[in-house]
């Protein structure tokens, strides 16, 4: 179990671990390194000040910049040496291309004074970039110089220690979600553990438990189907069936569709917010 100890923590003994090869995502790092440079670019989690935010610690959660055009993960379980991948936020530069949200809802969200619903959208939108991967088991720093062949290894399923990166308490036995950091003064925005020796600006992958993740996804739900026609005409006693079905489908596409996709696995231990904890990675992304 992950039990803290003087040097840290004490990881799991892996256990079934499916582990691939990849590498650094030199491409999003120059980007983001680069920051707005065209017309309707906003750049989300803006702290590149220190280049360290930049590198993948053993035990960070991995994604793909889906609109960098990084590659999927083969089904195959064969190493992929074009798999690319990241584990900060920073310098995220969102654009009318892949972006379903203006550019001043995310400067409203990054300078703090947004609607807790304009932050859920904004933050939808930008998880729609993201494409969760696994767990590093490599440290990687793009400004050490060491390690040129930017290659890293992943866990992608197994038993794993990870750090409970959010502001809930994970219990044994949850399921246990990603998502990104809160914006602004968002009291979703995630801890910044100190025994992780990281920057406290980098934009990490936050671990929620399934329950939370749900709870939010409802509350963007309901926002959203409060003005469809079809609900209206539920609540004036006129609906058809035509109404009632897309009802159904909006809840289930946008209310548990959402939190479901972004399982990673089963927590086998608890943690309170910045402390370590095992978890079941499981292989479905």
């Amino acid at each position: 179990m992950a039990a803290a100890g003087p040097g840290g923590w004490n990881p799991v003994t892996p256990q079934g671990s499916v582990v691939v090869n990849g590498q650094f995502d030199r491409t999003s790092y120059l980007r983001r390194r680069q920051g707005a440079s065209g017309v309707g670019d906003t750049v989300v989690y803006p702290d590149v000040g220190d280049g360290h935010v930049f590198s993948i610690a053993k035990g960070e959660l991995c994604f793909q910049f889906m609109q960098f055009g990084t590659k999927i993960l083969h089904q195959s379980m064969v190493n992929n040496p074009d798999l690319a991948v990241s584990s900060s936020l920073n310098g995220l530069v969102m654009n009318s291309q892949n972006r379903d949200v203006t550019s001043n809802q995310v400067k409203k969200c990054m300078e703090g004074y947004a609607t807790p619903h304009e932050n859920m959208v904004v933050q939808r939108a930008v998880r729609q970039t993201l494409r969760f991967v696994g767990v590093n088991q490599t440290m990687y720093d793009p400004d050490a110089g060491g390690n040129r062949s930017n290659a890293v290894s992943i866990t992608v399923a197994g038993s794993v220690t990870i750090t409970n990166t959010g502001a809930n308490k994970i219990e044994i036995g949850h399921q246990v979600c990603w998502d990104i950091p809160g914006f602004g003064v968002d009291a979703n925005a995630m801890p910044h553990p100190a025994q992780t020796g990281q920057p406290q600006s980098k934009a990490r992958l936050v671990t929620v438990p399934y329950g939370v993740a749900l709870k939010q996804s409802k509350q963007l739900v309901v926002r959203e189907i409060g003005g469809d026609s079809s609900l209206r005409n539920v609540f004036q006693g006129s609906a058809q069936d035509a109404d009632i079905e897309n009802i159904l489908d909006i809840l289930d596409d946008r209310y548990t569709a959402d939190a479901r996709s972004r399982i990673i696995g089963t927590a086998l231990s608890k943690a309170a917010p910045g402390q370590p904890f095992d978890m079941l990675l499981r292989y479905s992304h």
